[in-house]
């Protein structure tokens, strides 16, 4: 039995879960490239304003039920033509 426990970091590793194309926007959630659903709590930091059509970036991680959960969805630069 341990006597005492001791938390050394509560910080969880962003991850880049996905670049895609957005689908949908929903109040609670954004549909990427057709088959990803992003469970998008109150906190998601959105950069750029994206829209539906827009490439972007997410970062999140995964929650308990192993669904994507975004914390910050940025709005992808345009392709570079030449």
């Amino acid at each position: 039995m341990a006597k005492s426990v001791f938390l050394i970091s509560a910080s969880v590793e962003l991850q880049e879960l996905i670049h895609g194309t957005v689908k949908s926007i929903a109040s609670d959630s954004w549909r990427i490239d057709d088959k990803t659903v992003m469970v998008i709590p109150e906190v998601t930091k959105i950069v750029g304003n994206p829209k539906v059509g827009d490439t972007v970036d997410v970062r999140g991680r995964y929650d308990l039920k192993n669904k994507p959960v975004a914390l910050t969805i940025t709005k992808s630069p345009p392709p570079v033509s030449h």
